[in-house]
């Protein structure tokens, strides 16, 4: 036998301790080392019960930590400083001696916690941190019933146990319930507090800026930056256009191009149907396959360079859907020659020597293919470590260092390029991608961020041309040929199916629903004529309501016989003793002819508990059950 109370408190701290699990990523690492040093003392005062913290300093500990966390508050960090207090909060709640308000006050605090996880970040991991909380949580409301009729119970292991499955099977219950109600009860199209859970922008291989010579962690990240629900296609045509640089200041890049709301440019070539799913990541371009002809979000704007953007930067989960056209060529009439060749005045004579060498008076097209071949198929290496780092990058690259990442690559050809009076302009956004077949799409990560150079050629428009070598040191070709990607598939198949029917679900999937509901009933054509209807084929049918209906009636036939069946079981086991009741006799009158004096005591208690609740018209509850069963064996 154990004491009920040490269930409880094992069963609280291990709440707590999956509360605090959900928001361990965004906690400050000093709350979390609080909450730790909170919790082991709080353990440890548990087991000391004459010693514990005044209930005033417990007090004013709270008063503070919340005036703390309101002044941490701003537009920006939002619901971090009310995470850290909650979770502090629930730590002095745990150094409380515990009553029954104490217990359901953690319970309360812990609920607020995976409610604000979900703000934080909703992923998958959501799910089994709600299943796990539920089922502690409805454990301690049955053990808080009983403890609050009797403080001092025990209980044993086989209750435990029996305690454990009904709370699952509650929770079992309680979970399918909740999502069919998630199904069907209307939702926003916009989320109302979506201003709330402002995703972490991490380090993001994506840049709409190029410097080089910046030695920040590029491609270095194996996070997601995007899903994309599509078939597959030819790997050499996985280019995610992101945004067009086209300003050069001598060591970085940068985007000028206007925003228009033109009609898409005509383009040749298959159409590549896309639902992309945008993780947070702190810009505010928008991804489709190269090159997009449209993409459905309303306040998405287009530019000239067939880009699209947010007026606000990615904070939040996106959804949309993009069609893209596949081909290395955008047409365009004219341009502005001054903008895609200009560069800054007296700009590195000693590179515009290297193309003069290279090219001499070539037409336009051997310019272009003597410019490629010379950057991408040279003895220049691709390598993310020991980038040049000068005043002038693109010297150092190109003339003693001989390596770089993708930046240095296209860099050095679109200058080159412009040099030779080819107007030129560099694409930035992610190469590549892994097919998830199980799913059905593609997961591009940050180390696939890339950039590329878009060359004018008179006559025919900007061809895609990309000078940067494709090795095995690139990160992601290094990656795709790893255990880990395939590790990496299997498990973003979860949170795919999670953020595709969880997080994206609006009230236009409802209306889907609805319409596919609809439009099945209309095709099964359900109106049929009665004279028409074989009588046989209606058997089945009314074989399962009758079923129904007699389970049902047999069930409360059963809530009702079961004082019926504990007097019959008693009956029983006295008659295996030698004693067998007549009909015309009462149970008082069946114990006066019972000889022996402790069997007779025995059974008299039984008889006692079975009138009480037989005469005073109480229901026989399944604690009542029990109890009498546990009389007849001690017979």
């Amino acid at each position: 036998m154990v004491k009920l109370e040490h269930i409880l408190k094992t069963i609280t701290y291990l709440f707590a301790a999956t509360a605090w699990a959900s928001v361990a990523g965004a906690l400050d690492a000093f709350y979390s080392l609080a909450f730790s040093a909170m919790g082991v003392l709080s353990i440890y005062l548990d087991c000391r019960p004459s010693r514990r913290i005044p209930g005033w300093m417990l007090t004013v500990a709270s008063v503070l930590i919340l005036v703390h966390s309101l002044f941490r508050i701003n537009a920006n960090y939002f619901i971090e400083p009310i995470l850290d207090a909650l979770v502090i909060l629930m730590a002095i709640k745990l150094l409380n001696e515990k009553k029954y308000r104490d217990y359901m006050q953690v319970y309360m605090l812990g609920i607020f916690i995976l409610l604000g996880s979900g703000l934080v970040s909703l992923s998958v991991v959501f799910l089994p941190y709600l299943f796990i909380m539920l089922a502690f949580s409805t454990m301690s409301l049955i053990l808080l019933a009983h403890l609050s009729e009797n403080p001092d119970m025990n209980i044993s292991a086989k209750h435990v146990t029996l305690i454990l499955q009904h709370a699952l099977i509650i929770c079992s219950i309680a979970i399918p319930a909740s999502a069919f109600f998630f199904i069907i009860l209307p939702r926003a199209n916009y989320p109302l507090f979506n201003f709330l859970g402002k995703g972490w922008a991490g380090v993001s291989g994506f840049s709409d800026k190029v410097d080089l010579g910046d030695l920040a962690e590029i491609q270095e990240d194996g996070n997601a930056i995007f899903r994309v629900e599509m078939d597959r296609v030819e790997e050499s045509n996985l280019y995610w256009r992101g945004v067009v640089l086209d300003r050069f200041d001598g060591t970085s890049w940068e985007s000028a191009s206007r925003w228009s709301y033109s009609q898409p440019v005509p383009l040749n070539g298959p159409q590549i149907q896309q639902t992309v799913f945008l993780e947070p990541y702190g810009h505010r371009y928008l991804f489709a396959l190269d090159k997009p002809l449209s993409i459905s979000l309303r306040n998405a704007d287009r530019s000239n360079a067939l880009t699209f953007s947010m007026n606000t930067h990615v904070y939040n989960r996106l959804h949309y859907r993009a069609v893209s056209v596949i081909s290395a060529i955008l047409p365009e009439g004219s341009i502005d020659l001054n903008k895609y060749l200009h560069l800054p005045e007296g700009y590195s004579p000693r590179i515009q020597q290297l193309v003069g060498q290279l090219t001499g008076t070539a037409d336009e097209q051997v310019t272009i293919s003597a410019l490629f071949k010379f950057i991408s198929r040279g003895s220049y290496k691709y390598s993310l470590k020991n980038l040049p780092v000068s005043d002038a990058p693109l010297e150092e690259f190109l003339f003693r260092q001989k390596e770089g990442n993708c930046e240095y690559f296209a860099s050095a050809l679109g200058v080159m390029l412009r040099m030779a009076k080819i107007p030129t302009r560099l694409v930035g956004g992610y190469k590549g991608g892994y097919y998830n077949s199980a799913g059905g799409y593609y997961l591009v990560l940050q180390k696939n961020a890339h950039v590329w150079v878009e060359a004018y050629r008179n006559g025919q428009g900007w061809i895609r041309l990309d000078p940067t070598p494709y090795t095995m040191e690139n990160p992601g070709l290094a990656y795709a040929n790893s255990f880990l990607i395939n590790l990496k598939l299997v498990m973003d198949t979860f949170n795919y199916y999670w953020n595709k029917f969880v997080i994206t679900y609006d009230f236009s999937r409802q209306l889907a629903i609805v319409n596919a509901l609809r439009s099945t009933v209309a095709r099964s054509n359900l109106t049929f004529d009665l004279h028409k209807v074989d009588p046989r084929s209606l058997a089945p049918v009314a074989a399962i309501v009758l079923a129904c209906v007699f389970g049902v009636m047999a069930a409360r036939a059963t809530r009702r016989a079961r004082n019926e069946r504990i007097l019959a079981a008693f009956l029983r086991r006295m008659a295996k003793l030698g004693y067998t009741k007549a009909r015309c006799q009462g149970l008082e009158e069946f114990l006066s002819k019972i000889v022996e004096e402790d069997l007779k005591r025995r059974a008299a208690v039984f008889v006692a508990e079975y009138q009480n609740l037989y005469y005073t018209d109480r229901p026989f509850t399944s604690e009542d059950a029990i109890r009498l069963r546990n009389c007849i064996k001690e017979l």
